[in-house]
């Protein structure tokens, strides 16, 4: 913001503490943006590590610190906005004070004080300029953090649903294994008979095994055949 020569004379620590807090703050746009460009290039990575989460845990690390960075530069500013907020009331009071002495002339000479009016609105003007700057900042910032959750939210999204993925292969391959080890475990119990001989006649088939085999691929094959009429495949 361009400030007149009258204002740096007039009103020096005024101005200084304005200066130093518009650098500061302007100072903030760039970094943001940094940010930002930092955080849509995470988005775009993640994206493209969809089935391979575990290349983007690194990634996580960084976007845990952007958020811890983004909500200490909050906190800082906060206090700040207040600061300018009061400071451009003070000003503004100022000012409204010294329009009021102007208008008193019981000698018939001006006010002295009253020559500074138009530096005080200057001032008023100022800081409320920069409190509207200050805002938008923490808008940005705000902004920020909530991009930094969602990506965080995505991720955990996207374990999730490889979670899930996985779970399913395995209950899947599970289940098809059903029959096989039902009838493992059936014709594993070794019951004799008063001879010895196997109380089972399956196990004395000369194609037993050839029969366990297809009895355990077909029960397998119907269980899948279920599965898929059922739209769970």
């Amino acid at each position: 913001m361009c400030i007149r020569d009258s204002f740096r004379r007039e009103a020096d620590l005024s101005y200084l503490l304005y200066k130093h807090l518009d650098l500061a703050i302007e100072e903030m746009s760039p970094v943001l943006q940094a940010y930002r460009e930092r955080i849509t290039w995470m988005d775009a990575k993640m994206k493209k590590c969809r089935r391979h989460p575990h290349k983007f845990e690194k990634t996580m690390d960084e976007v845990s610190c952007i958020r811890e960075q983004l909500s200490m530069y909050s906190r800082l500013l906060r206090p700040v906005k207040s600061m300018i907020s009061v400071m451009a009331q003070d000003f503004e009071d100022d000012a409204d004070l010294m329009g009021v002495l102007h208008s008193i002339d019981l000698k018939g000479r001006r006010n002295k004080a009253a020559d500074n009016i138009g530096i005080r609105q200057e001032i008023t003007a100022g800081f409320a300029l920069l409190e509207g700057h200050t805002e938008e900042i923490l808008e940005d910032i705000q902004a920020l953090m909530e991009s930094v959750g969602a990506l965080r939210e995505e991720y955990n999204t996207i374990l999730d649903r490889r979670m899930n993925d996985i779970l399913y292969v395995l209950t899947m391959v599970t289940t098809v294994m059903v029959p096989m080890q039902t009838l493992s475990g059936i014709y594993g119990m070794n019951f004799v008979d008063l001879n010895n001989d196997p109380a089972m006649p399956e196990l004395t088939w000369p194609h037993g095994y050839t029969f366990f085999w297809l009895l355990s691929c077909s029960l397998s094959l119907l269980i899948l055949f279920a599965f898929r009429t059922l739209g769970w495949l």
